[in-house]
């Protein structure tokens, strides 16, 4: 049947963050820094390009950010990126944790490996990166509840089931020059907005490198 597009009203004001940077929150006697890192997107038509670029950049073990950062370096357990679009808008999100003492130079990492695929000419593994989409789409299929969960949030972005259906169809059609786009449009560093929960010492250090960064109390929010 006909799917009623969502309206726009309800969105807050405030929901994008028009100020991209760093806010840091001090947590005392903390020894790890939880890091997020993210863009607030427009609604689009493109999510197949969007998704492909933030799996290759960090959407396993075999990402560029995960070569980097955890293989390279030693210097996380784990970096997780995503791209996910609702109804009005959309969002990136760049999640991993670090001790303390390494958080500079996971932030200096992650600013690097952004920057160069801004700039690159060949996205890395891209076909390897449509095989493993692919695989996690047909797995989900396999599930009644990941089905249904899937059917809802097409339904709620004004999409139907064909377009779920067509994902893979899509995805196959996405070229080198999609994802570099895509890395250029939503994944430049200057671009981001990056939350940090740690200590007033690693404060400290990140004030040696990044100027003008917001800083807040935890007890703000709680």
């Amino acid at each position: 049947g006909k799917v009623e597009k969502p309206k726009a009203s309800y969105v807050a004001s405030n929901a994008i963050v028009k100020n991209p940077g760093i806010y840091f929150v001090k947590v005392p006697r903390s020894s790890i820094s939880h890091i997020r890192i993210g863009k607030t997107l427009k609604k689009s038509t493109k999510d197949e390009q969007t998704y492909l670029a933030s799996m290759q950049l960090g959407g396993g073990f075999t990402s560029t950010l995960m070569e980097r950062l955890r293989t390279q370096e030693g210097l996380v357990y784990g970096a997780d990126l995503r791209s996910h679009y609702q109804a009005i808008y959309g969002r990136t999100i760049l999640s991993t944790e670090t001790s303390s003492s390494k958080t500079l130079k996971v932030l200096e990492a992650i600013e690097s490996t952004l920057t160069s695929a801004a700039k690159a000419e060949t996205p890395q593994q891209l076909d390897k990166v449509k095989t493993f989409a692919r695989g996690q789409y047909l797995l989900a299929m396999d599930d009644k509840n990941q089905i249904l969960k899937q059917i809802v949030h097409y339904e709620h972005r004004g999409k139907t089931v064909q377009d779920l259906k067509k994902f893979i169809e899509k995805t196959a059609l996405v070229s080198e020059k999609d994802v570099l786009q895509e890395y250029r449009k939503h994944f430049r560093w200057d671009d981001q907005t990056i939350v940090i929960l740690g200590t007033e010492k690693t404060l400290k250090k990140l004030r040696k490198k990044y100027k003008n960064i917001r800083v807040y109390q935890y007890k703000k929010f709680l």
